[in-house]
Order: structure tokens, then sequence, then C-alpha cells
């Protein structure tokens, strides 16, 4: 509760000091959701929208940390910008037709994973990577709502979880297999 309050006063300042037009980068190194949750979570609540991501090769895949380990072997850079706009109308998670932000969230993920392809990032580091593309597109439409319910960053970014594991199996398997075709203990 302390990191966040602190976080979301850092990210309050930040936005009272930067122009209108400025544009603030993060370096942010971390696997877990949780992480990921708090420090977005943040942003978002204190005016900011991510506006690009990118992962960077941070450690040395020969380090003692990271040899034989799933960690993370890339920091992710995150791009952010004043949400200017105020009182917006929410946004729909699902919509209609294919309309929803949910939507918006796979396809942004499919796309950075294209475009991850020449970096040869490892399966972490991909899934990292795609979190920045789906908390983008939740920033950038928020308030985002399920129902009544506010979505969450977790939310967003386990869609991003689902369709990189897609992307993983099918790339595993040559495209023999879907997620969907796996028995949840394996």
């Amino acid at each position: 509760k302390e990191y966040e309050r602190l976080m979301g006063e850092i990210f309050a300042e930040c936005y009272r000091v930067l122009k209108d037009n400025g544009i603030m980068t993060i370096m942010f190194t971390h696997k877990t959701q949780e992480a990921w949750e708090s420090l977005t979570r943040s942003l978002i609540e204190n005016g900011w929208i991510i506006t690009s991501s990118m992962p960077v090769e941070s450690e040395a895949t020969e380090s003692i940390h990271q040899k034989d380990s799933a960690a993370a072997a890339s920091s992710i850079f995150l791009t952010c910008r004043k949400r200017l706009g105020k009182g917006e109308q929410p946004a729909t998670w699902t919509g209609f037709g294919g309309t929803g932000v949910v939507d918006q969230v796979r396809e942004a993920v499919r796309q950075a994973l294209r475009e991850f392809e020449p970096l040869k990032l490892n399966p972490v580091d991909e899934m990292v990577a795609s979190y920045g593309r789906a908390l983008k597109v939740l920033s950038q439409h928020w308030p985002v709502l399920d129902g009544d319910k506010l979505v969450s960053p977790i939310r967003a970014m386990n869609e991003a979880s689902a369709v990189v594991a897609q992307y993983q199996i099918t790339r595993l398997t040559e495209g023999r297999l879907q997620v969907s075709d796996l028995n949840p203990e394996a």
C-alpha cells in the first residue's frame, strides 16, 4: 500500500510539472502481474496514457541469477503522455461485434508479437512485453467498464497472456495444437 501511495504521488507530481505535450518514459523490469497492476494503476489513475512499450535487453543471458530460470532478461520501456481530456465517457470492455476494448487488446498483442519476432525474446520477456501493449490500449480508453465494474489492468494483462499462450503453443506445435486442445493439467 505504501509503495502504491508513493508511486501515485510521484506520477501526480510528474503530471503537474511536465508540459502538456511532454513525454515521460519509465523503465520497468518485473514479471508479476501484481507489480504491473500497481505501476499501471498508479499511472492511469494519475492521468497518464501509455503510448508505447518496448522491451530492451538489460540482463546478460549468462548471468548466474538468469541462467536456467524463468527470469526476465529485458526491461520494458513505457512511454507515457498526459491524458488531457477530462470527464470522458467510459469505454465498454466487450462491446458489440468486436468493438470492445478487449478485442483491441487482443489485436494489439497479436501485432506486438509479430513486431517482437526479430528480437528473439525468451517466453517470459515475450509475455511481459505484451503486457505493455495491452495496458496501452486500456489506458487509452480509460475508464473501461464491463457492465458496471471497472476493468483492472490485471484483466487486460490476462487477455494478453491468453493471446501469448496461444501464440507460443501454435509456434511450438507448428500449428498442430491450440490452447483449447490442452488438458489444464498440462
